[in-house]
């Protein structure tokens, strides 16, 4: 069965070392912008899974991400209400997403056609178990995780489903090996030319660290079906500037000429006074010219509170391209106070809550406006809240002073007010019937968010 499934070594190679970066684009071809985290070279080694520091910020969302909606002009109305791609998630009780829908508007039937569907379980422990990808009536592949008792990624398994036997093909497994610190050393790639064969060995990565236990270089070998004869197949290199990941090269190796041959790079640009990422570049290549041409290059904008604001990427070649995306917040809504998909949970942009993105064009005119929705996370506690139990400030507007109403049970409770830049410029824990001083605050509007126990108000404060 599947016997004409003959992997080159060069494709099945490549199938197993970029499969999940694959993966990663059949979500980013769709109009989703993605923005980088600075500290994440996990992204670059091991698949995302699930980490505790993320799990105890999830437990304390109040609002959880939905939908995003993409929303082109209507040129009849001039609204930009046109709906054109949505994004929809599911969540379980454990505040993990487990399912990722990505559909099309059908403006013949009025209705959405679903196009991707990600699925997502996770183990008793609450880390990734299973990843279905599932490009309807398309590809559909499964990626399975492992783990040890430090719930370190151990074994991955990648899957692809054979429709015309339905039935999943095992395609490649790779084991991963650890030093005493943690510090993965070795990926061992195994696969399987049928669905009746052994897994068979067929490569291995091996991981150079540097004295501060971060990746400087992987090495591919490869070898061939029934051979025990290693070759060098590709590296990739890593270099820092300060702790941070500045540029990431590959290169594959070159028989001929007994080297390495550059392949494409991506370098990382940053504002070292705050270490925030300020761009990236990727470059190819060019083989005729020995030099490198860039291909793609992207740009982070920040507001005067250091919070970013827009995403430019530009594609070069005989083809250009430009677009930018200017996000819009609500700034009384913090990351942490919003549950978002895996997706998403690393994304530098979603600092707060974003209410909608803008996109332009290189006429610098305005193309789709994308919209995201929340809901409302029911947060269990031993007393049911009312409308007695409601949080408000008084006068409002007000001159000099302010005071917070809250429920006769709490004590204190935490302010927080923020400029309508979202810089917090007020941060204090007051007491009940407490006076808080504002008589230092220019007039205008500002955002206030006040937190005691599992109530919390958010809203709007004019100063006059």
């Amino acid at each position: 069965m599947l016997k004409y499934i003959k992997l080159s070594a060069i494709f099945l190679l490549s199938t197993t070392i970029m499969l999940s970066q694959s993966n990663r684009d059949l979500i980013t071809k769709s109009p989703v912008n993605h923005s980088i985290n600075k500290n994440n070279l996990s992204q670059h080694i091991i698949p995302t899974t699930s980490k505790q520091l993320n799990q105890k910020k999830s437990e304390e969302a109040t609002q959880r991400l939905d939908s995003i909606i993409f929303y082109d002009k209507n040129e009849l109305t001039g609204e930009w209400d046109k709906k054109t791609f949505k994004q929809h998630f599911f969540y379980n009780d454990n505040f993990r997403d487990t399912l990722a829908i990505s559909s099309s508007w059908d403006n013949v039937n009025s209705e959405w056609n679903n196009r991707l569907r990600i699925t997502r379980t996770y183990n008793t422990r609450n880390m990734l178990a299973t990843l279905v990808q599932d490009l309807i009536s398309k590809y559909k592949n499964k990626t399975e995780y492992s783990y040890n008792d430090n719930d370190e990624v151990i074994e991955v398994i990648e899957s692809k489903w054979v429709y015309d036997f339905a039935k999943w093909q095992e395609l490649t497994k790779t084991e991963k090996y650890y030093n005493s610190k943690g510090i993965l050393q070795v990926d061992t790639i195994y696969t399987k030319y049928t669905d009746t064969d052994d897994w068979i060995l067929k490569a291995r990565k091996v991981y150079t660290n540097n004295i501060a236990n971060k990746v400087i270089a992987d090495t591919t070998y490869t070898t061939q079906r029934n051979s025990n004869e290693w070759e060098v197949f590709s590296k990739t290199e890593y270099e820092y500037n300060s702790g941070y990941l500045e540029q990431v090269s590959f290169s594959r190796w070159d028989k001929d000429s007994d080297n390495f041959t550059p392949t494409n790079k991506t370098i990382t640009l940053y504002d070292t006074a705050q270490w925030n990422v300020i761009g990236t570049n990727k470059y190819e290549w060019d083989k005729i010219t020995n030099q490198w041409e860039i291909t793609n290059s992207q740009t982070f904008a920040f507001n005067i509170s250091n919070y970013l604001n827009s995403i430019t990427n530009q594609g070069f070649g005989e083809t250009p391209t430009f677009n930018k995306d200017i996000f819009n917040f609500d700034y009384s809504i913090s990351k942490n106070d919003i549950l978002l998909p895996e997706l998403y949970a690393d994304s530098d942009v979603f600092h707060h809550k974003i209410t909608n993105k803008e996109s332009i064009n290189k006429a610098l005119e305005k193309y789709r406006e994308t919209r995201y929705f929340y809901s409302e996370i029911s947060i269990l506690t031993t007393t049911t809240n009312n409308l007695n139990e409601t949080i408000s400030i008084h006068p409002n507007p007000a001159k000099e002073s302010l005071y917070v109403k809250c429920p006769d049970k709490y004590n204190q409770l935490l302010f927080n007010l923020y400029d309508i830049n979202g810089k917090n410029i007020q941060s204090s824990i007051i007491n009940k019937g407490e006076r808080i001083n504002i008589s230092m605050l220019s007039k205008g509007l500002y955002i206030y968010s006040i937190k005691c126990d599992s109530i919390r108000s958010t809203g709007k404060l004019i100063i006059d």
